[in-house]
């Protein structure tokens, strides 16, 4: 599996290791946006995934939007099932995005 960091190559990031973004109890492994402390793609010692992907052009980008990289440490970070995690965030006025979770012990994928 692959991901690609799509943001902008001058931004800081942090090669792949075990980090807890804060104020998550739950390591993760994968890189780490040094601007906004998220990730594009992680894995949590608790069996999930995530993996956050912009989308260019969908409609005009709000530069005070929330980073979409704390999208996926949400996700590490928390129990509930991805179709209510799915429908909460659809609320947060994120830029437009794409998400792919998975909760490995628990075989469902979103």
């Amino acid at each position: 599996m692959a991901a690609n960091r799509d943001e902008y190559f001058a931004r800081a990031a942090a090669a792949l290791a075990w980090w807890r973004p804060q104020p998550s109890n739950v390591p993760m492994l994968g890189g780490r946006d040094v601007d906004s402390n998220g990730t594009w793609m992680a894995l949590s010692a608790t069996g999930r995934l995530g993996i956050v992907t912009n989308v260019r052009g969908a409609r005009a980008q709000d530069p005070n939007a929330a980073s979409r990289g704390i999208l996926v440490a949400q996700w590490l970070n928390t129990t509930e099932p991805g179709s209510a995690f799915s429908e909460r965030i659809a609320a947060q006025g994120h830029n437009a995005y794409n998400f792919v979770g998975a909760d490995l012990r628990g075989g469902e994928w979103f």
